[in-house]
């Protein structure tokens, strides 16, 4: 039974009231005949050629699946997907609103909870928000798990175990991108681990990747040196997505990309060989009003940045207490060799194709 049928009612809340509309601007983009097991393994064939329309389809009916397990090898209707991403549009609304000071928490939890009375999904949306409006921002998503299934290895290594990391999972849905990845490569002997600080989201989350067989979430803090101890063997990928908004300080975030760096090294750091690749590849920093490229090169500068005592007065002698004080931000990603795109801009050409407020985007305002 789809979701649609099992939650939508009508509500006693007429201006809380969800009303579906379609996530795409083409139904024709989305593949009706194929379940996300078979999605999956039609994908991890080389031979067959990765289309964004693919990569489309494999976010939609993996978000779907976050949420209903049974569907993975079902074949869903687009109006379902419709209606999953309409309750998701509510709930993101409203959790805007009060990050923005225009909801009281007291406000939310009531709305929230009243609800919920009508459509069940929302409770699920509420408890798995962050990671959910991270998947479900199409464009930028897609983008990404292009970037990280795109990504050659030497045919040589393909007897390597592939060991793969992702820094905060989340959904897991950069798992099934690393996944592909490593069987369009030709590795057989995949080990695919992901690090996520959220039990509740750890918890779903790990149950849908081991159900599909492309790895495991763990459920660990990625700043802390103890939660690497138990990884060995050479590193194939690293995967590092705790990147903050254009505006934020990279220090002083929930999203700790130099601290998960400075960390991997200095626990990992002989583990991860000339061989491994990375997601991000590169990303340019501003600090003091200058550009800097983090790259696998130079470690992504976490000696420099990740440390603000210590790091950036010895990178950086000549600075002045308050010029050291500067914010450290992102600025721009390299998401194709030598293409380098405005972290706002991730997933433009994605944009096309999908109905989506700017404001549910990773990195815009």
């Amino acid at each position: 039974m789809s979701l649609n049928r099992l939650n939508h009612s009508t509500t006693l809340f007429p201006s809380l009231q969800i009303t579906p509309t379609p996530i795409l601007r083409n139904k024709d983009i989305y593949i009706d005949t194929i379940s996300l097991t078979g999605l999956v393994e039609a994908l991890a064939n080389p031979e067959i050629e990765l289309t964004d329309k693919h990569i489309i389809n494999l976010v939609l009916k993996y978000m779907y699946a976050f949420v209903d397990i049974d569907s993975l090898h079902q074949i869903v209707d687009i109006q379902d997907i419709d209606y999953l991403f309409s309750v998701g549009e509510k709930v993101f609304h409203f959790a805007h609103q009060k990050s923005n000071f225009l909801m009281t928490s007291d406000q939310y939890n009531r709305t929230i909870s009243e609800l919920s009375q009508e459509y069940p999904l929302v409770e699920v949306f509420d408890k798995n928000k962050y990671g959910l409006a991270m998947l479900s921002d199409i464009p930028s998503t897609v983008s990404i798990i292009k970037n990280i299934i795109q990504q050659k290895h030497n045919p040589q290594l393909s007897h390597w175990k592939y060991l793969w990391l992702d820094l905060g999972s989340g959904t897991g849905i950069l798992l099934l991108a690393q996944y592909l990845q490593a069987k369009r490569n030709g590795f057989t002997h995949i080990e695919n681990i992901g690090i996520e600080y959220y039990k509740d989201i750890q918890t779903k989350a790990n149950t849908l990747v081991q159900t599909l067989g492309i790895g495991t979430i763990i459920a660990w803090d990625t700043t802390l040196p103890e939660t690497y101890k138990n990884i060995s063997g050479n590193i194939t990928h690293i995967s590092n997505e705790t990147i903050p908004f254009p505006w934020q300080s990279m220090n002083r975030t929930e999203d700790p990309f130099l601290k998960n760096t400075y960390v991997l090294y200095t626990t990992l750091g002989n583990q991860i060989q000339k061989e491994t690749t990375f997601f991000p590849n590169k990303i340019i920093l501003k600090y003091n009003r200058f550009p800097y490229e983090a790259t696998k090169e130079n470690q992504f500068l976490h000696k420099e940045f990740a440390d603000e005592e210590k790091g950036i007065k010895q990178a950086f002698p000549e600075l002045s207490e308050r010029e050291i004080a500067e914010e450290i931000s992102p600025i721009w990603i390299e998401l194709q060799e030598w293409k380098i795109t405005d972290l706002e801009n991730v997933g433009e050409e994605i944009e096309p194709y999908i109905n989506q407020q700017p404001r549910k985007r990773r990195w815009k305002k």
